[in-house]
């Protein structure tokens, strides 16, 4: 067990981003900087920034991160902020889960966003669908359960990414859903609370339950969303079994799916298990015109051809709306910056993009960054 995280006061979390703003809040290229949710656990939580650039020629990204602020700053924010433009800010419910109450102005214009569509509660579902599929279990595959050693902190993040997923589940079903999520997060969100009041050996063990306990739910909530998928979404497909590579893990893809043997293949393989229905739902995406559709033709192959039918016309306006709000933030940062597509959120995105282009893209901004230090 490593990295337990560093207990901070809630004025050391107003310092850093104080320390952030006074360089980039100013520049003309910015057009505003908000906060998205708040600091829980002062030591354990991160800063979430978006920064919202004007329209502009092309730039440099390593001018908006945080690597120039203090080794302490940096691992208050664990992560740069997500750089987008003021249309792409408009549509952020569309891709990113984030609820009103949990965005804050902090410098800058105060920029109009579209309303909440009313089918935004079949957005949560695909938002929920994408993090099952492309980010909850590769976090508890490389920080929690088969490396040689386990990050407390990023391990500890896992889980609360798992618990976010959890509310967006809740929101989509209210309660016609099990309560044993609902119980989890809660019990989890206060064991969170006492991080730091904990002795090292208490820590871990509880941490390590957890772990064990969301990884068992995981499996069963992709089980629920099958059953909505299925139901309200997505007619058969008639697939057989899919299985490719993707990002290092494995996918395979299969008509008789149960959580136990799902959590047995993940245990002895590292393998990822899912339902078809999330095939259908991958499939759905091959519409895109960026980086997203390009990627699910590609991993599909011949089976990209197979038609995905809608059990409903909602289903099919909400999928219409998630891709084109994602096409628009996947494809600002090869078209701002010069990089691949920004993998948060669009975790599908960077797949799409070869191993040498994007080591071109490090090495060019890298060589970029020093030279504007010079």
């Amino acid at each position: 067990m490593t990295n337990p995280g560093r207990e901070f006061p809630l004025e050391r979390y107003e310092q850093a981003l104080s320390a952030y703003l006074a360089n980039v809040a100013r520049m003309d290229t910015v057009r505003a900087v908000y906060q998205i949710g708040s600091i829980g656990v002062p030591g354990l939580s991160d800063i979430d920034l978006v920064v919202v650039l004007r329209d502009g020629p092309r730039d440099f990204l390593h001018r908006y991160g945080i690597a120039r602020l203090s080794e302490e700053d940096r691992y208050l924010f664990s992560h740069d902020p997500l750089i987008i433009e003021a249309r792409t800010f408009a549509k952020l419910h569309l891709w990113y889960p984030v609820r009103e109450q949990d965005l804050k102005h902090l410098a800058g214009e105060t920029l109009p966003r579209d309303p909440m569509t009313e089918l935004q509660n079949r957005i949560k579902l695909l938002h929920l669908a994408q993090c099952l599929l492309c980010y909850q279990f590769q976090m508890f595959r490389h920080h929690t359960y088969f490396g040689e050693t386990i990050d407390q902190r990023v391990s500890e993040n896992a889980i609360k990414g798992f618990c976010n997923s959890v509310a967006l589940w809740l929101d989509v079903k209210g309660s016609a859903t099990d309560s044993k999520f609902g119980s989890f997060r809660d019990r989890y969100l206060d064991f969170r609370k006492t991080w730091f009041r904990l002795d090292a050996g208490s820590r871990a063990r509880a941490l390590t339950t957890y772990a064990a306990q969301a990884s068992a739910l995981a499996f069963e909530l992709i089980g629920e969303v099958d059953s909505e998928l299925r139901s309200n979404w997505f007619k058969p497909v008639s697939l057989g079994e899919i299985e490719f590579q993707m990002g290092g893990d494995r996918f395979s893809f299969k008509s008789v799916w149960a959580p136990a043997a799902a959590a047995r293949h993940f245990a002895t393989t590292q393998g990822l298990l899912f339902p078809l229905s999330f095939a259908a739902f991958m499939l759905a995406y091959r519409e895109s015109r960026g980086s997203i559709g390009r990627h699910v033709r590609a991993k599909f192959g011949a089976a990209a051809a197979t038609p995905v039918q809608f059990i409903r016309p909602e289903a099919a306006s909400a999928v219409a709306l998630h891709i084109e709000a994602l096409d628009e933030y996947s494809n600002f940062n090869p078209r701002r910056f010069r990089v691949g597509p920004n993998p948060f959120v669009t975790f599908w995105a960077p797949y799409s993009t070869s191993r040498a282009v994007r080591a071109f893209n490090r090495g060019y901004n890298k060589l970029r960054r020093l030279v504007d230090q010079v």
